[in-house]
């Protein structure tokens, strides 16, 4: 016989599956796409908003405006999803590395108050902050090199099959051009 607690538990895990699933089917449903953000499933802002918690009101108004210049400036047209992605990973982590350095360059003034070991720490975080940011953007570049490579692969194949199909039907025309001729002059005169 089960216990009041496992019980309890089970209908628990149930109850949450079903939420579960009757989100995921409203998610899908979604028309506007908007859904999924609303419910906490864009990481971006969350991520956002927990870095900048601290900042005043004005520095978070103006970190999030230099963000999203970073993001129009990393934009293109037609991007992937994983392009739009990784652009997200980037603000992120600007936004990380830029409140980093503005710890380092605060601490650095009370060096004299005997804050080394806090100015190390905060130079370390400064350090991956910025080492998470050039791989964000090394990934982003990547991934829009080997989409180059490959639409420049697939337009040099088209090129390459119609010049084979141009050639072919170029030969198909000369060899039925000289069948005529030679079909002309192998014909015997006609007798009046």
């Amino acid at each position: 016989m089960k216990s009041r607690k496992a019980k309890q538990r089970e209908e628990t895990e149930f109850h949450e599956a079903l939420i579960e699933e009757k989100t995921r089917r409203n998610i899908a449903d979604d028309e506007t796409g908007t859904l999924a953000a609303r419910l906490g499933g864009d990481l971006e802002a969350e991520v956002r908003d927990a870095l900048l918690s601290r900042e005043t009101p004005s520095a978070r108004a103006a970190v999030k405006a230099e963000a999203e210049k970073i993001r129009r400036s990393l934009a293109r047209p037609n991007q992937t999803e994983i392009e739009n992605r990784l652009i997200s990973r980037i603000v992120i982590n600007w936004i990380d590395l830029h409140l980093a350095d503005g710890m380092c360059s605060r601490t650095i003034g009370q060096i004299a108050r005997g804050c080394v070991l806090e100015l190390d720490f905060l130079d370390r975080r400064r350090l991956r902050a910025e080492k998470r940011y050039l791989n964000a953007i090394k990934a982003l570049d990547l991934i829009r090199e080997r989409a180059i490579a490959t639409a420049r692969a697939e337009r040099d194949e088209q090129a390459k099959t119609a010049r084979e199909s141009a050639k072919a039907k170029d030969k198909a025309k000369a060899k039925t051009g000289r069948n005529r001729v030679t079909s002309y002059f192998s014909t015997e005169p006609q007798e009046n």
